[in-house]
């Protein structure tokens, strides 16, 4: 079963037909949102610059920090455009 207990998911899990008879809209993405704005951000970034962090998700920020700040990209990209980047972005903890 892929509902959890909460009203929305609860209500359509006991009524089916409810759930498959009507049109699927497309779900809703608002800008206003600056938390999640920033995450789709950060997480685009990373994406583009090719990270290769997969077991190290968890340690991804300078300490202290919960988000990677403009300074540690642009730092990290002038490493990458000076030839000297080893792989692992320099203001990074592990």
């Amino acid at each position: 079963m892929f509902a959890l207990n909460r009203a929305h998911d609860t209500y359509f899990f006991d009524r089916p037909s409810q759930m498959i008879a009507s049109e699927i809209e497309p779900p809703d993405l608002t800008i206003d949102n600056e938390r999640i704005l920033r995450r789709q951000i950060n997480s685009l970034t990373l994406e583009k610059l090719d990270f290769q962090f997969h077991d190290k998700l968890g340690k991804l920020f300078p300490e202290g920090q919960s988000e990677l700040t403009l300074p540690d990209l642009e730092a990290e990209l002038r490493l990458r455009r000076n030839g000297s980047w080893s792989g692992t972005p320099s203001s990074m903890r592990f």
